[in-house]
């Protein structure tokens, strides 16, 4: 009688199950015992290979993924890293711009400030030619008049080369 025990239908647990193992050779002869006993270990020891062989492939594939996913997260952070620079420099850019603009306007509102106030001397200075011309028009020959009648009913002579402030003339 020959009992067909085999270890891989404990695989999935890990473990072999030791008094159902005593059990099964108690009920055997000693030589189908021994024989038992042999395929047993056989069959432990290629489980054990079979076990250590999946336990390697899987630390190998774990390993591979760990070094993916660094490469990936130093990739990643790389990438991070330049994108803030970029986003550092474009802020630099347009603050420097805001800057410029900000000149500019300044500059802008300057000059127009500054054409307004030409454009109101212009409007003054001609108004101010055009007193000046009335002036020289009208008041001069009438001034001129009064003092060639002055001089001539009198007889005073004036004396042009005396200070702005003082009119001085002597009596001909």
């Amino acid at each position: 009688m020959r009992h067909n025990i085999k270890m891989t239908d404990y695989k999935s647990e890990g473990k072999v199950v030791l008094p159902e193992m005593a059990n099964v050779l108690k009920k055997l002869e000693p030589v189908t015992q021994l024989k038992a006993v042999s395929d047993l270990l056989k069959e432990v020891k290629q489980l054990q290979r079979q076990q250590q062989d999946d336990v390697k492939t899987a630390l190998l594939e774990y390993q591979n993924f760990c070094v993916d996913k660094e490469q990936k997260v130093s990739l990643i952070t790389d990438e991070i890293k330049q994108v803030e620079e970029e986003e550092n420099e474009n802020e630099n850019k347009q603050m420097q711009e805001e800057e410029h603009n900000k000149k500019v306007l300044n500059e802008y509102s300057s000059v127009v400030q500054a054409i307004e106030d030409t454009c109101e001397e212009g409007a003054k200075l001609k108004d101010y030619r055009k007193n000046v011309a009335e002036e020289t028009t009208s008041i001069l020959p009438q001034t001129r008049f009064k003092v060639n009648l002055f001089q001539n009913l009198l007889g005073v002579s004036w004396d042009y080369e005396c200070a702005d402030n003082e009119i001085k003339g002597c009596i001909l």
